[in-house]
């Protein structure tokens, strides 16, 4: 039996955590944010990334999913920190390596997607 690297396993959480658009939307507004962000206020984001035209009604399936998908993935992949007694999220690195890699992976996904697109 073979086991993974930790470096690949790593590796592979990051890049599962952040192939989601709603992961990476979450990700890129607590990038602006020093201090923890409510979960309210990531739905919101989301919902006007996405572009909802019914954004009240869609507020509350955007939140359970920030809840039990999304902040969960991040959270396990070492990205963020959930309290969820505060409902709030912030980054767990606030150094510039998580910038650079996020910046990378978006560089990466928008080769891909106009490699797709054409």
């Amino acid at each position: 039996m073979t086991t993974t690297d930790p470096s690949d396993e790593a590796i592979s959480d990051l890049i599962q955590a952040l192939n989601s658009p709603r992961r990476r939307i979450v990700l890129a507004h607590l990038r602006k944010r020093d201090s923890p962000v409510p979960v309210a206020e990531l739905a919101d984001r989301v919902s006007d990334a996405e572009q909802e035209s019914e954004r009240e009604g869609r507020e509350s399936s955007v939140v359970a999913s920030l809840w039990h998908v999304h902040l969960p993935k991040l959270a396990g992949s070492g990205l963020i920190d959930v309290d969820r007694d505060a409902k709030t999220v912030a980054l767990r690195s606030a150094d510039g390596s998580l910038t650079a890699t996020l910046d990378r992976f978006r560089e990466l996904t928008a080769t891909l997607d106009d490699r797709h697109a054409n």
